[in-house]
């Protein structure tokens, strides 16, 4: 019998970090490096492996014996039953199976909205049950395409569709696997689970002004003209978040009236497959898309900030003032260039953000931007760029010929700073300026 320790090096931060070494390397090789999924997991579970024997002190025969048991959940379980759903519908498919349902579903209704509550909302949740993973969206997608719908309208209508009941099987089984490893109680987890998600419910509210609670929860009602004029651009999990906040941007514009109804919800009792909803990573692409939509509050406010702090910096540096036991010098001075620079890259950023965002059509025209960019375009933008460079190297000019008049030898770091700093500074604003010009030049070609 072997129990695990939870803190094995007895300091809750480096037992954390070490802990989290298999996802490192797992997300790394994926993110950074390129590396192909199934070599990436294996080398996934090597890390894992060697955390558990190495640091965990778990025995060697018994952490073999838990990865073989772990693939062959993972395998048996969960593969063998979307592989035989998959099998049994292409098995339907030949037979002509799928063509009598599509018959009998007209039969029963010929109402386009009825067959696609039937096939994508009922069926749907019933293969989400049975299977999970794509499986909903590839079949009840191939049946709305045998019913008459476009592909790319079926596919969309599935998206829709699967949003609720894909979200409660991917919370759902991992809080039942947790409760089992832990034995801690089921509803003190689910209640615990319950407070973490409404932090980005919280933040579509705040930022968006959306009056929709819950963002993740519940089905969802809208006519065909308003899902058009969305022109939904994500997928994955982002589709839905991308619905509730266009809809709150586009309200005014649109004449969109969003109401939510209260429902009550149940307990989910699946258990056929494991959770394919990620915690990181799914919620770092969620957290990236809100990020994309609030370009302001995020990047631009505190990026003028920054600036602003970095400008008073200046003020008291340059002139060496000293206000009352405190003296303002050149590491002041230091500072308040990298208040400057984070700041002026941070409003950069906004700007861009919010230029790729318009021109791919995720966040609608902006006057303000189109009045911008009408003032400050590429050719003044490498004018000013080039005027800051140029004051920059003569900045840096003067100091080295300082350098030379002393021989190169030692030099008054205070005095020179003030000719190195600044023009270092300068020189640095007017090269991300003019790569920045050319980036949102390129981008406002596309949104014209």
């Amino acid at each position: 019998m072997w129990n695990q320790a939870y803190d094995p090096l007895n300091s809750p931060v480096f037992s954390t970090l070490i802990a989290a070494l298999p996802l490192v390397v797992l997300l790394g090789l994926l993110a950074r490096h390129g590396v192909r999924a199934h070599y990436a997991a294996l080398l996934g579970l090597a890390a894992a492996l060697a955390v558990a024997i190495v640091a965990q002190g778990m025995p060697a025969g018994m952490a073999l014996r838990a990865a073989a048991f772990g693939a062959a959940y993972g395998f048996f379980p969960i593969g063998w039953i979307v592989l035989n759903v998959l099998f049994l519908h292409a098995l339907a498919s030949e037979r002509g199976l799928v063509d009598e349902l599509r018959v009998g579903i007209t039969r029963l209704t010929a109402d386009r909205r009825l067959q696609l509550l039937f096939v994508a909302f009922c069926f749907g949740a019933f293969f989400e049950g049975a299977a999970g993973f794509g499986t909903p969206v590839a079949v009840t997608g191939a049946l709305l395409i045998a019913l008459g719908f476009g592909p790319l309208e079926a596919s969309g209508l599935s998206l829709i569709a699967n949003t609720a009941p894909v979200a409660y099987g991917a919370l759902g089984t991992p809080i039942i696997a947790l409760q089992g490893v832990t034995g801690l109680d089921l509803n003190d987890l689910s209640a615990m689970v319950g407070r973490q998600l409404p932090l980005f419910s919280l933040i579509v509210k705040k930022w968006f002004r959306s009056p929709i609670n819950d963002v993740y929860c519940g089905l969802r009602g809208f006519t065909k003209e308003h899902y058009e004029r969305l022109d939904q651009r994500c997928t994955g999990m982002e589709f839905a978040t991308e619905m509730i906040i266009k809809s709150s941007i586009y309200s005014e514009r649109l004449g969109v009236r969003i109401a939510e109804v209260p429902i009550t919800l149940y307990p989910d009792g699946r258990k056929s497959h494991a959770p394919h909803l990620k915690t990181f990573r799914d919620g770092w692409r969620t957290l990236r898309f809100f990020l994309l939509y609030s370009p302001r509050w995020l990047f631009l406010i505190p990026g003028l900030l920054l600036i602003l702090s970095g400008a008073v910096g200046y003020i008291v540096a340059l002139p060496r003032l000293q206000i009352g036991a405190v003296s303002f010098d050149a590491h002041t001075l230091l500072f308040a260039s990298l208040f400057v620079l984070c700041g002026y890259q941070s409003v950069l950023f906004a700007i861009l953000t919010k230029t790729f965002a318009i021109s791919e059509r995720l966040m609608p025209s902006d006057p303000r931007m189109d009045l911008f960019f009408q003032v400050v375009n590429l050719e003044r933008v490498i004018f000013a760029a080039s005027t800051a460079m140029m004051i920059g190297v003569i900045l840096l000019g003067i100091a080295v010929n300082v350098w030379r008049n002393a021989n190169f030898g030692n030099l008054n770091y205070s005095d020179t700073m003030r000719l190195v700093i600044p023009g270092a500074t300068l020189v640095a604003l007017g090269f991300q300026t003019v790569l920045s010009g050319f980036f949102a030049s390129i981008l406002g070609m596309k949104r014209k």
